[in-house]
């Protein structure tokens, strides 16, 4: 063979149509079949569904370069209102109405447009990046690849502007071309491509039922992907989906699903949230009509959104990202200016959305996820459940003599032996509790055989909500587990019990809410895990010890509940009563060891069972009421209900259901849970701060005194039931003035107690601080209310009141936060002086400005509103070309945290913004400094600017942080738990109970004014009558000087002994001097009296306001 021979045969030249037909995969991707599963439209279920089908990819990709051709032109031509499709054996039609193509000829090229649009490859519309293009065609190949797969494609156009019709017919995969048929027209516009495969080159003799399913799939689409003005037509019968939204629902069903649009308005996209199936992730997205069933950009671009936003949502440190990505279905009809795709098949996007079409994901999308519209959340963390369950489970118990490396464990001698079915477990409140129950077993004979003790640190975690890796860390459960002998998984029957270490549990608490609170976390472990254990008889006991003894002589009265001592003691009444010692038992550690052994001895008498005896889910009803975040409404519900009165009565050998305990005990704690956690509109405080306050006025605290000591005090003197650490931090919060702590705080701070470095956790011990009265605190709490508040009462002594009523609504000054159960608060601080004004302006008749804002003293940066009841605290920035300074932050985030998030910004974040940052703050004052790497980056963060006026750089600095009304309860004036929505609200009510009680003052001023010139009256005519001896009561009995003085008409104080005041008066206050002194001290009461009776309660309320201006 010749040289000239083997070039000839190694260098070739083709046309482009030849490329095209050898090199099909570069232009329509396969052409042989090949079988995968595809989404097709069963027409009998009206439905998609994922089938195995054998299809040519090169097929359905001729046919959809006509079909999009046609969407196309609904973005160019909006007269476009109809796509007709028809498949009619082996011949295709796709045909749109509109302004058509221009049926003219072209003046450089001298061909027809039509046939220069389809019979000429690299010729289109869309040419030129300059251009902002957001239709589907890209590459100028488009209807011609179509025309060169085919045996036969006619091209038909009504050209309305030119007043033209034409009609062309390509041949043999466009190797003849006809001449274009003209004639005059005067119909609409329209366009209709008609053509028939070559089957041959993909592989197929004819369209078989599987292209054919997949082609009308994409049929549905472009009904879907089309303006809601346009009809698409199949087979002349309309294609009855009009949106996106109905499109999904081809998929999903009737499942629960998140729609929102976003995008700028041209370029706007849909997304559809919605839960996936057989956890794995499922995408259906389209640009610019496209269908993308491979993905890409677009598709990853919203994923991430959606995975980060639900991973703040559920906070949990084992979350990872393939998690929520599992659990999630996205369908995404998205508009990309000038896309670009993997190939010329586009099945997958390459190019990043820009920011003129991208698609950020608003705050509401993620509080629907949060809300539960779609089960995304309860998925992920089921599926945490599963992975995490396998290493909670590696904690189980296993039945053994022995065990152990378990503290504080006092175990049966027969414990896990076969004989461990006959013991019973004794699980006490704390360390006491266990000695009391160690002292008491040694009242039974073999006690310690039989009876196990173990002491539960406090209270149990609720494993309700808890994550599993908080359940496999818990030392507290695991230990429980190992010395039961349970087991993940297992179901427990009287016949399988002796399998576990123990045969029966007895529950040993305090009988007070907090030992109820115990007992149904317990009780919550058990009917979460196992749940088979509540329904054997006798398993689940509980020792029911007195809560009060009353004792007469010999007589011993106990009871077991606060209740029926209460009826016991309104019954007899006060006179007998009067007799009897009482002594209340707050703790199990109040029991002597001889008492101990007393219930010990007599079991019976003191047990009560616990029994799931409900062949429903009753049972796990009603622990959910008490447990689970899900029921927190329903819990508001049962609240409402709460009858203080509705209690167990225990009788000898009583055996409660679950739903009986949680109704009529636990339902106690609950209701004070709440008490002590959400505070009055009336005086802003909980319990614990009303009793600081309390025993602060008590002991008339102006002169500094140490904040242990001082809780030690008050702890004494006002009953209260915690510990002292509680009321030590009670004390300290209070005395807190810190920018977001405080606007007025009540006690003056003494030494370190706290900085806005770390939110005031960095306070020193209380044994090295001091606090007294603030000076503010004693002028905005009148001591002139306090003879007319409703003081409680503890065991017969008087403590602090029901509330306080401070002369500004101090609930709006100092704000509050709290959780309870089926509530929580959040109140925010408000200007003093912004309510002072409200009031004053409503004691003067007059139309207040309610129009007031959250506010912070000395807070620097801006309070920006949102609507009605949501604002955003924004801290502040100076920036330069190299420098950006932050002098404040957002109330409630503190400087520490702060550092913490800008070392994750600035030292592990791939976008290098800025290269370091300075700290230059103080204890008060904020400074950091942020040095520069990228300025122009910075420039256009600082540029973006969202609708409310938010920059980018301020989020990205975290320097925008909400300020919520949203969640405003407290307890109002009937002591009921409401929900307040505005400040006004709040103030309204607060303003009429207050102005009630300036009434109330008044008249108690009044009549303590007039009762005291009584007695001044009446000594002076007393002190007057002995020295001019017109009365003489010398060497007379104490009844006939009772009766002289009745006689003269002196004044008698009622509850006091007679005359008293009189008789005992010392001996100097007989002289002239005292008669003096005494005349000018009535004459000054008188005139006090006189004022006082002319001064309205309004101008009261004016003048207290005005001592606090002045301070």
């Amino acid at each position: 063979m010749s040289e000239n021979s083997d070039i000839k045969n190694k260098y070739k030249k083709m046309s482009q149509i030849e490329h095209v037909l050898k090199k099909p995969g570069m232009y329509i991707g396969e052409v042989t079949p090949k079988t995968e599963l595809e989404w097709i439209f069963d027409k009998t279920e009206n439905k998609m569904i994922k089938q195995e089908i054998t299809y040519s990819p090169g097929l359905y990709k001729i046919f959809d370069e006509i079909l999009v051709n046609a969407l196309d032109e609904t973005t160019r031509d909006k007269t476009v209102n109809e796509i007709k499709i028809d498949i009619n054996e082996n011949t295709i039609s796709v045909y749109n109405n509109g302004k058509g193509i221009d049926v003219a000829m072209h003046p450089e090229h001298k061909i027809w447009v039509p046939e220069l649009i389809f019979a000429n490859l690299l010729t289109s519309t869309n040419y030129g990046d300059n251009q902002e293009r957001t239709t589907g065609g890209t590459h100028g190949l488009g209807a011609k690849l179509t025309a060169i797969f085919s045996k036969e494609m006619i091209i038909e156009i009504g050209d309305k502007k030119n007043k033209k019709e034409y009609y062309q017919v390509y041949k043999n995969n466009l190797s003849e071309i006809s001449k274009p048929i003209i004639k005059k027209y005067n119909g609409p516009g329209y366009v209709k491509i008609t053509f028939t495969p070559d089957f041959e080159k993909f592989g197929f003799k004819n369209l078989d039922k599987n292209n054919k399913s997949i082609m009308v799939k994409r049929i549905y689409d472009i009904a879907a992907l089309s303006p809601d003005y346009l009809n698409v037509y199949y087979n002349n019968k309309m294609i009855d989906i009009k949106n996106f939204e109905e499109y999904a629902k081809l998929y999903i069903g009737q499942a629960n699903y998140i729609y929102q649009k976003c995008g700028v308005k041209e370029n706007g996209w849909e997304i559809i949230l919605a839960d996936s199936e057989n956890e794995t992730f499922n995408q259906i997205s389209f640009v610019n009509g496209i269908y993308t069933n491979k993905g890409g950009k677009h598709v990853d671009f919203i994923l991430d959104q959606v995975i980060n936003g639900t991973s703040k949502l559920i906070k949990n440190k084992g979350l990872k990202d393939s998690y929520i990505k599992d659990n999630v279905w996205l369908f995404i009809k998205s508009t990309i200016i000038n896309p670009s795709f993997s190939s010329q098949t586009k099945e997958e996007l390459n190019t990043k959305p820009s920011e003129k079409d991208n698609c950020i994901l608003p705050t509401s999308f993620y509080k629907k996820i949060k809300e539960g519209e779609i089960n995304l959340i309860e998925n992920v963390l089921a599926y945490l459940k599963s992975k995490e369950m396998l290493k909670f489970s590696k904690s189980d118990g296993k039945k053994k003599s022995r065990i152990k490396n378990i503290p504080k464990l006092d175990d049966a001698n027969y414990a896990g032996t076969k004989k461990g079915v006959e013991c019973t477990l004794i699980l006490t409140e704390g360390d006491s509790a266990k000695a009391m129950a160690i002292s008491g077993i040694a009242a039974i004979k073999n006690g310690r055989n039989n009876y196990g003790v173990f002491p539960l640190k406090g209270k149990l975690l609720n494993v309700r909500d808890a994550s599993h890796k908080q359940l496999a860390d818990n030392q507290e459960i695991n230990n429980l587990k190992k010395i039961l002998g349970l087991q993940m998984g297992s179901k427990y029957t009287a016949e399988n019990l002796e399998s576990l270490r123990y045969g029966s549990i007895m529950l040993m608490m305090d009988a007070d809410v907090d030992g109820s609170h115990i007992k149904g976390l317990f009780i919550n472990m058990l009917e979460n895990f196992w749940p088979s254990l509540l329904k054997i008889k006798g398993f689940l006991k509980v020792l029911v010890t007195p809560v009060v003894k009353a004792s007469y002589k010999s007589e011993v009265k106990s009871f077991k509940n606060l209740t029926l001592y209460d009826k016991w003691k309104e019954d007899i009444g006060q006179k007998e009563f009067s007799k009897w010692y009482i002594k209340y038992y707050k703790g199990l550690g109040t029991s002597t060891s001889k008492e101990a052994k007393e219930y010990f001895s007599n079991l019976g008498d003191y047990l009560l069972t616990m029994q799931d005896e409900q062949k429903d889910k009753t049972t796990n009803s009603c622990i959910l009421l008490a447990f689970s975040k899900k029921m927190a409404n329903q819990r508001k519900e049962w609240l409402a209900k709460y009858d203080k009165d509705d209690v167990i009565d225990f009788k000898i050998g009583l055996n409660i259901s679950i739903c009986d305990f949680v109704n009529k005990e636990l339902i106690h704690f609950s209701n004070y849970d709440n008490i002590r956690s959400i505070p009055s509109l009336l005086d802003g405080f909980k319990p614990s701060q009303r009793k600081v306050l309390f025993g602060c006025f008590k002991r008339n605290l102006i002169s500094q005194l140490k904040v242990a000591q001082l809780a030690g005090y008050i702890s004494e003197h006002t009953a209260y039931h915690h510990g002292e650490n509680s009321l030590v931090n009670t004390i300290i919060n209070m005395a807190q003035n810190f920018l977001g702590s405080n606007n007025m705080n009540l006690l003056e701070p003494i030494g370190q107690f706290g900085t806005r470095i770390r939110g005031g956790k960095d306070h020193s011990s209380a044994r090295y601080i001091f606090t007294n009265l603030s000076k503010l605190a004693t002028i905005v709490f009148n001591k002139d209310d306090n003879p007319i508040l409703n003081y409680l009462n503890d065991d017969g002594t008087d403590i602090e009141p029901g509330y306080y009523l401070p002369i500004l609504p101090m609930i709006l000054v100092n704000g509050s936060e709290g959780i309870g159960t089926g509530y929580s608060t959040s109140v925010p601080k408000f200007n003093p002086s912004d309510l002072k004004n409200i009031i004053i302006t409503k004691l003067k008749g007059e139309k207040p400005n309610y129009n007031i804002q959250p506010w912070y003293n000395g807070f620097k940066g801006k309070m920006i509103k949102i609507d009605a009841q949501n604002y955003i605290s924004q801290g502040r920035y100076a920036f330069d070309k190299k420098y950006l300074i932050i002098d404040e932050l957002p109330i409630g985030l503190w400087s520490q945290d702060y550092k913490e998030f800008l070392d994750d910004l600035i030292y592990k974040s791939k976008d290098k913004i800025f290269s370091s940052y300075q700290d230059n703050s103080t204890d008060t004052e904020i400074k950091i400094i942020l040095k520069v790497n990228d300025p122009g980056k910075l420039t256009t963060l600082e540029g973006k600017i969202d609708s409310l006026g938010l920059s980018d750089l301020t989020k990205l600095l975290k320097l925008n942080k909400t300020v919520k009304m949203t969640n405003m309860y407290l307890y109002d004036k009937d002591n009921k738990i409401k929900k307040y929505k505005s400040a006004k609200e709040i103030i309204d009510e607060y303003y009429l109970v207050r102005l009630e009680y300036y009434q109330k003052r008044k008249d108690f001023m009044i009549e303590k004014l007039t009762r005291e010139l009584k007695i001044i009256e009446s000594q002076v005519k007393f002190i007057s009558g002995l020295i001019n001896k017109k009365i003489n009561i010398n060497n007379l009995p104490k009844d006939k000087i009772i009766e002289i003085l009745k006689k003269e008409k002196m004044y008698l104080i009622k509850d006091e002994p007679e005359y008293d005041y009189l008789i005992k008066m010392p001996i100097y206050s007989f002289s002239k001097e005292k008669v003096n002194e005494l005349d000018n001290k009535f004459k000054g009461k008188k005139t006090e009296l006189g004022e006082l009776r002319n001064t309205d309660i309004n101008n009261l309320w004016i003048k207290d306001l005005d001592k606090l201006i002045k301070n």
